[in-house]
């Protein structure tokens, strides 16, 4: 009978340690499956700038990837003796402008004659351009260009070309010149045929645009967390009129080796956009491999210039990311077990793994109830 008040002691002893297993069970699994999220500010070294004569080869949309499609020219009509009106926002400079009319037998053809408003063209060439001011427009300056009598030898087609315009935004950012409009003349007349051209903005996160090699590591993340951006106040972004998010899409495109696209694409919208416009979230796929992806994010946000109208604006932005796997999700080993948590609930693991530690304290209460009788007198 001495052998019993033993057995107890060392009962309790494996119960103990059978609910403790079970307890660091119960609390691993919802830790594992959490996703950290984390806030990225849009604050490019450089940015590339360009205004895009969206009456004439359309607007670039406001989709990630943007698309690399050649533009297809659709001439704007217009009326010899009538007037040009170039909406320019006034976050351009134009204190260098040069504006050319280029005539010639066929759309894209080598010019015939050139109305100019360079001081040295001759004065039956001149081509007078007026400051009209905003007028009643927000945002933007107006440049009116008269357009010449109707020229015999040049009846049909022009091009009316905008060189030497600029931004206001500083170092480091550049403006791909010039703005041209194609033109078909239908006659004369005194209409008013007014171009808002569409701003649009390329940059690259911790690179210089356009950057064939790697600048800085990709900024890592967890695949289904959620990621925040934002625009610092001294962005140029934010300098070029992004400081705030309007309708926002994002693609991922996978990198190889080389930094070249493997072929690995997601395209998603935002997940949530805070009420000022200031942040924007977006949700890493859950489903994303891990690896080097490229994140396109395309931000168009329009600036009211009168009424209803509106001037058209999209800025790219990318930024390499390196994508770890979904936290608790595929894990694999050479036995052919597997773990998943796609349907939001706990692993199939969990379940199996209490099952295990439960009957491990069993197995140890059957063993000591068998030495129990052995050794009961």
């Amino acid at each position: 009978m001495l052998a019993r008040p033993h057995v107890s002691r060392r009962l309790v002893r494996a119960g103990a340690a059978a609910v403790s297993s079970l307890a660091a069970l119960a609390l691993w699994a919802p830790a594992a499956a959490a996703a950290p999220g984390s806030t990225l500010p849009l604050d490019p070294p450089t940015a590339e700038v360009h205004l895009r004569p969206h009456e004439t080869v359309g607007k670039r949309l406001v989709a990630a990837p943007p698309s690399t499609a050649p533009d297809t020219v659709t001439p704007v009509h217009h009326q010899w003796g009538a007037t040009s009106r170039l909406l320019l926002p006034t976050a351009f400079d134009a204190s260098n402008m040069v504006v050319e009319l280029e005539l010639g037998p066929s759309m894209g053809a080598v010019p015939t004659r050139t109305y100019s408003t360079r001081p040295a063209t001759p004065p039956a060439d001149q081509l007078v351009v007026n400051d009209l001011g905003a007028g009643p427009f927000t945002g933007v300056t107006q440049y009116e260009v008269v357009m010449p009598a109707y020229d015999a030898a040049n009846p049909t087609n022009g091009r009316l070309v905008f060189a030497g315009l600029d931004t206001r935004a500083g170092a480091g950012v550049s403006f791909i010149d010039p703005l041209s409009y194609a033109l078909q003349f239908t006659g004369s007349g005194g209409m008013i045929q007014y171009h808002t051209p569409q701003v649009v903005v390329r940059a690259q996160e911790g690179c210089p645009v356009g950057s064939a090699t790697r600048c800085t590591p990709p900024v890592p993340v967890t695949a289904g967390s959620d990621l925040t951006l934002t625009v610092p106040a001294t962005s140029r972004l934010a300098k070029l009129g992004f400081g705030t998010f309007g309708v926002t899409t994002f693609s991922l495109e996978g990198l190889d080796g080389n930094g070249a696209h493997n072929g690995e694409l997601a395209q998603f919208d935002a997940t949530s956009l805070a009420a000022d416009r200031s942040t924007v979230t977006l949700t890493i796929p859950a489903e994303t491999p891990a690896g080097t992806y490229r994140l396109t994010v395309a931000n168009g946000l329009d600036a009211t210039i009168y009424g209803s109208d509106t001037m058209s604006r999209v800025a790219f932005d990318q930024v390499e990311l390196q994508v770890a796997a979904a936290a608790n999700r595929g894990l694999k080993s050479n036995t052919g077990w597997g773990e998943s948590t796609e349907d939001g609930g706990t692993s199939g693991l969990v379940p199996l793994g209490a099952g295990m530690v439960l009957l491990a304290g069993l197995t140890t209460v059957v063993v000591l109830r068998r030495r129990q009788d052995t050794t009961a007198v």
